[in-house]
């Protein structure tokens, strides 16, 4: 519970703190181009959702990509993944 607390206080600080985002990214990972560090800091914001909880639908994209990837047919479904529950938790103990 302790990490999913944490990993969404760090999603709330990444939204709340762009200009120290985008800071970061020039000095710590080098990249100069300030088109590239808004389009990364956008593409962040697209990946982590307020909630932690992820969308069915970007599950499954995740399971097919994988399986091309890793060239596997395993018949997986979303639910064999995740049911949301530690997230809802966790919202609920951050008071969101």
């Amino acid at each position: 519970m302790k990490v999913i607390k944490a990993l969404l206080t760090s999603v709330d600080f990444i939204r709340a703190n762009k200009g120290e985002i985008l800071g970061f990214l020039d000095k710590t990972w080098g990249i100069k181009n300030p088109v590239v560090r808004e389009g990364f800091y956008a593409d962040m914001l697209g990946l982590y959702s307020r909630t932690g909880i992820v969308s069915d639908d970007t599950i499954a994209n995740v399971v097919r990509f994988t399986q091309a990837t890793r060239k596997t047919q395993e018949d997986i479904s979303v639910s064999d993944i995740t049911e949301g529950r530690s997230q809802k938790k966790a919202n609920e103990e951050l008071k969101r």
